[in-house]
């Protein structure tokens, strides 16, 4: 067992986009996750994700691949806040014909292979977040509560067994979740 910080385990991470709501020259069509997305996206069900018009050069930068995470960080609610995960399994690619990014209110975190196992990140930090540990990172100042994404990234100690033991364990899991889901 080592322990990291979540920056370490990351070979990207960038916020999301909103974009337009119509098309204009420069601009690509994209399906666009919110966090209000997640369950469905969870479960394959891309009908309710909107499609918005993102600048070329922005989304050549954030679309989004397979296993790649998304984190919540604004809106939530007093019981459900900022901070719940979603990975994005490679079904999610193949049911689009669009490309995909997160809204501006999640951010997407791509995990070095490396260092860790996407699917096991995801595990730590959906167990993390069920069990109310990152409420310490959910502020609400105005209307929109906030997640502290950099300061949870920088200093939260995570620690993980090597990246072979992470990949059965990720495996394990996700078996039993895709028995849920079915």
């Amino acid at each position: 067992m080592q322990e990291f910080v979540l920056r370490d385990l990351l070979a990207e991470s960038k916020d999301g986009e909103w974009g337009k709501g119509e098309l204009a020259d420069g601009l690509v069509e994209m399906l666009v996750i919110r966090g209000t997305d997640f369950e469905s996206v969870r479960v394959g069900d891309l009908s309710g994700v909107p499609r918005r018009f993102i600048p070329k050069r922005i989304a050549d930068r954030k679309a989004l691949r397979p296993y790649d995470l998304l984190i919540e960080t604004a809106g939530g609610s007093k019981d459900r806040p900022t901070g719940r995960t979603l990975l994005l399994k490679l079904d999610i690619f193949r049911k689009s014909v669009l490309p995909v990014t997160c809204a501006s209110f999640a951010r997407f975190l791509r995990v070095d292979p490396a260092r860790a196992d996407a699917e096991y990140v995801f595990w730590l930090l959906q167990a993390m977040y069920e069990s109310r540990q990152l409420l310490k990172y959910h502020t609400q100042h105005t209307g929109v509560a906030r997640y502290q994404f950099t300061t949870f990234a920088d200093n939260e100690p995570l620690v993980l067994p090597d990246v072979a033991t992470q990949r059965r364990i990720a495996s394990i899991l996700s078996a039993y979740d895709d028995l849920i889901e079915n």
